[in-house]
C-alpha cells in the first residue's frame, strides 16, 4: 500500500491541480493515486497524479479518485425542462478518457459529493396549481451506474428553484421556511384563483336586450300561428267526419 506522503492542491481561480499547487483545498495522496474531476458540461475525467495539471472548464468537483465514492446530481432536459436526480459511483475507467455522467442535451442543476442531503424545490407556477413546493431525501434515491439515467424528481412539473440542504447526523429534518418572495407568490396565486372562480358574464346593453326580446316575440308568434293552423285543420276534419256519419245514418233508415 502506497504511503500518502504528497499533498494534492487545487486552485479554483487558475484551474490548476497537482502536488505542487498551493490552492483553496488540498488532500493527502500518494504518487499512485489518480485525480478525478467533474465539469459543468456534464463530463468527467480521471488523470494520473502529477505536479501540475490545468483543468479546462467550470469545475463542479475535483479530488483524489475513489471508484466507489458516491456522487449525486440533479440535471434537467434542456428542451422539456424536466428535472432528474441520480446517485452514482464512477466504477471502472480509462485514464484521460472523457466520459459523460448526464444524457446529451441536459444541464446540471446541482452536483453533490454528500449523501445526507434534503433536496428542497419550488415548482414553476401555473394556474390552479395546489402544491408549489416539494422535497426529496437524497438517500431515498437508489444508487446506479454513472451512465444510467436518473429518475424524475417531481414528475412532469418544472422546477424553478432548487436548494440542497445538508442534514446533520442524528438531527431532525429542517423545518420548512418560506421566504417573503415565496409567500408573496402564493398570495398572488390565491388571488388569481379567486378571480377565476368569481368570473361573471359582461353586462349587456339595452339595445342587445331589446333585440333579443324582439327575436323571442317573433318566435312565439310563429309558434302560435302554427298551432292555430293545426287547430283549424283538426276542426275541419272533425266536421267532415261528423257529416259523413250523419249521411250514412240517413241512408240506413231509408
Amino acid at each position: 500500500m502506497a504511503i500518502a506522503n504528497l499533498k494534492l492542491g487545487f486552485d479554483r481561480e487558475t484551474g490548476f491541480i497537482g502536488t505542487s499547487v498551493k490552492g483553496d483545498v488540498s488532500w493527502n495522496v500518494s504518487e499512485l493515486d489518480r485525480i478525478l474531476f467533474f465539469l459543468a458540461d456534464g463530463t468527467y475525467r480521471v488523470v494520473p497524479m502529477q505536479e501540475k495539471f490545468m483543468i479546462t472548464g467550470s469545475v463542479l468537483w475535483c479530488g483524489p479518485c475513489h471508484r466507489e465514492k458516491l456522487f449525486a446530481c440533479v440535471y434537467r432536459d434542456k428542451k422539456k425542462k424536466i428535472a432528474y436526480v441520480k446517485r452514482f459511483s464512477i466504477g471502472g475507467y480509462i485514464l484521460e478518457r472523457e466520459y459523460s455522467f448526464i444524457p446529451d442535451n441536459s444541464e446540471v442543476m446541482v452536483f453533490l459529493d454528500r449523501q445526507n442531503v434534503l433536496l428542497d424545490y419550488w415548482f414553476e407556477r401555473k394556474k390552479r396549481m395546489k402544491t408549489r413546493k416539494g422535497e426529496t431525501l437524497l438517500e431515498d434515491i437508489a444508487v446506479k451506474g454513472v451512465r444510467a439515467k436518473g429518475v424524475q424528481l417531481c414528475g412532469n412539473r418544472v422546477v424553478s428553484t432548487l436548494k440542497a440542504i445538508e442534514l446533520q447526523d442524528g438531527a431532525d429534518e429542517p423545518e420548512e421556511h418560506e421566504g417573503p418572495e415565496e409567500r408573496e407568490e402564493e398570495r398572488d396565486q390565491e388571488k388569481e384563483d379567486e378571480g377565476e372562480g368569481k368570473k361573471t358574464e359582461p353586462r349587456r346593453s339595452i339595445e342587445e336586450i331589446s333585440a333579443d326580446a324582439e327575436e323571442l316575440r317573433n318566435k312565439m308568434s310563429n309558434i302560435l300561428k302554427k298551432f292555430e293552423g293545426i287547430r283549424r285543420t283538426s276542426s275541419e276534419t272533425t266536421g267532415e267526419k261528423a257529416q259523413e256519419l250523419c249521411q250514412g245514418g240517413d241512408n240506413q233508415e231509408r
